[in-house]
């Protein structure tokens, strides 16, 4: 039994000696993912500012900031995806990163909640904590927010 736990002891000793090194390639590697996403981003590609945008939310190989996160989704959701388009939705529901606004978030989920079920799901339970005319104005800001993202891509804009 000594010998098992002195085994144990010692395996525990040798992990926890290589966690350290672990941790840094892993941040190396998020530092790395990230670099490669901005890079992207930076030339107009939506899915990499939209990944640009999770990485600042989450702080992954870059320092957590929600405006950056926001930023981001917002450049990506205005090129028509949908998956930013839900995070931005998220951004302005929770206010992060952006003023808390549940008409702008539902005008964001709607527009995701064509390709993205939770996205349609989020905007059924938002809905529930709006009054009729604060649907009525997100589902007007909707249709705006369709026209000029539409407007933009027609003309080859980014």
């Amino acid at each position: 039994m000594k010998f098992t736990a002195s085994l144990f002891y010692l395996i525990a000793s040798l992990l926890s000696m290589a966690l350290p090194s672990v941790q840094a390639q892993q941040t190396d590697a998020l530092r790395k993912e990230f670099l490669e996403y901005k890079a992207k981003a930076e030339k107009g590609d939506a899915k990499a500012q939209s990944n640009l945008g999770v990485c600042y939310m989450k702080g992954e190989g870059v320092e957590k900031d929600f405006k950056e996160a926001a930023k981001w989704f917002r450049k990506a959701a205005d090129q028509d995806f949908a998956l930013a388009q839900s995070n931005l939705a998220t951004c302005y529901e929770t206010g992060q990163g952006v003023d808390k606004d549940f008409v702008e978030a539902y005008a964001w989920y709607n527009l995701a909640s064509t390709t993205i079920e939770e996205a349609a799901n989020n905007r059924e339970a938002l809905e529930k904590a709006m009054s009729p005319k604060e649907i009525a104005a997100a589902q007007k800001r909707a249709t705006k927010l369709r026209a000029q993202i539409e407007a933009k891509l027609k003309a080859g804009g980014r």
